[in-house]
């Protein structure tokens, strides 16, 4: 059975360019002949109102990772592997999702590869300099962080069954290494200029 690579764009991004041209590299390269890749394509306007931002809220980070759970369990169905390749707050809700997952859909997480990813949740001096009140509920001692690390510890407490990479980047204004790479092992982070 063919593997799925799920890509899940952060909220200011879209499903079709977020990622550049990783997509057809990959279609590219015969190691993923047996692979299909699909965007998770959500509306990174989940709350129209507040238009588009870089910070969504705690319930848009819930409705989307619902979603992505509910497209494991069903829309991709038929595979027995599924990679998932997330940015920005896109990571947030791969975790979520992934620690919401049963068993038997847990089983079939082959790959997590997070770009950027506020894992450890957003520096509170990053919080004071924006003003953003959208960025508190991302802070390192957020409520949201701090249970999302507690799940996804207490369900991994040994070890991850799946293939782990957090990336970050050492010049991102956003988002910094220790924010993207310190809710993991050492082995699981990688920096790229």
């Amino acid at each position: 059975m063919k593997t799925v690579g799920i890509f899940v764009h952060g909220f200011s991004g879209e499903a079709a360019n977020s990622f550049g041209e990783i997509p057809n590299f990959m279609m590219q390269d015969s190691k993923f002949d047996d692979w299909d890749l699909y965007p998770l394509g959500f509306s990174e306007f989940v709350k129209p109102i507040l238009g588009k931002n870089i910070w969504a809220s705690v319930d848009d980070i819930e409705k989307v990772a619902d979603y992505l759970s509910t497209s494991i369990k069903y829309k991709f169905e038929k595979y027995k592997n599924i990679a998932i390749v997330a940015h920005s707050l896109g990571g947030l809700v791969a975790q979520k999702a992934i620690v919401n997952l049963s068993k038997e859909q847990l089983n079939r997480i082959s790959h997590l590869l997070l770009f950027a990813t506020p894992s450890q949740g957003v520096s509170s001096n990053f919080i004071d300099k924006l003003w953003n009140r959208h960025l508190k509920d991302f802070g390192e001692k957020s409520t949201f962080i701090k249970n999302l690390r507690n799940d996804w510890n207490t369900i991994f407490s040994e070890k991850t069954p799946f293939s782990l990479k957090a990336v970050s980047a050492t010049h991102d204004e956003y988002i910094s290494n220790e924010a993207s790479l310190k809710a993991f092992d050492k082995e699981h982070g990688a920096t790229i200029m």
